[in-house]
């Protein structure tokens, strides 16, 4: 347990100044730039902090890990289930990720990158996108009953992993019309898939 584990109130606040400035540094510069120092200054404050308060950087690799995947997948989901059809979801989905900051896009890709380096961020993350595919598939039973539970499932996959990896690709191209991608999926989303069970 780290230093400042059990304390309240002020502790409390401290913790969540550095962990926000993590993101924003995550966001900005990626992995590299979470440093103690870094996230220190941003936040105001001393790099002795961050021993006492997480006992040393893999800690606070970790929260940040835990605040950022909040950050970016939290708001994707609920844009996501903000409509009873999947089509339109998706369009709606990409129409406002087309007029998105950069920054939320990049969070996603350094989660990511981070997850394949750190095995203490990857099951973070891992956690995260499991809920996400979780959260999914409640939603698809809800406004999709006919689907098997098989189709939910593969579709929760299908669109957690599609959306990570164009967020990826609207990074290194910035010409990607994610608004002609969106109808695309719409209108493939809309035809009949093989049945299954």
């Amino acid at each position: 347990m780290s230093g400042g584990a059990g304390m309240g109130g002020r502790g409390a606040q401290r913790r969540e100044d550095l962990e926000r400035a993590g993101v924003a540094l995550l966001a900005k510069g990626g992995w590299p730039a979470v440093t103690a120092r870094g996230v220190a200054e941003r936040a105001g404050t001393n790099a002795g902090l961050i021993h006492y308060h997480y006992g040393g950087l893999p800690e606070l690799h970790r929260a940040v890990a835990v605040r950022a995947t909040d950050v970016a997948l939290r708001p994707l989901v609920e844009r996501l289930v903000a409509t009873d059809d999947v089509a339109a979801a998706v369009l709606g989905l990409l129409g406002a990720e087309s007029d998105a900051p950069e920054d939320e896009g990049r969070l996603t890709s350094e989660l990511v990158a981070g997850a394949m380096r750190d095995e203490a961020v990857r099951a973070v993350v891992g956690d995260a996108l499991r809920q996400v595919r979780t959260d999914l598939e409640t939603w698809l039973a809800a406004v999709e009953p006919s689907w098997t539970r098989s189709q939910r499932t593969g579709t929760a996959v299908a669109l957690t992993a599609l959306l990570d990896g164009l967020y990826l690709h609207r990074l290194v191209d910035d010409q990607i019309d994610l608004v002609a991608t969106a109808d695309a999926l719409a209108m493939l989303l809309r035809r009949p898939g093989p049945a299954n069970g």
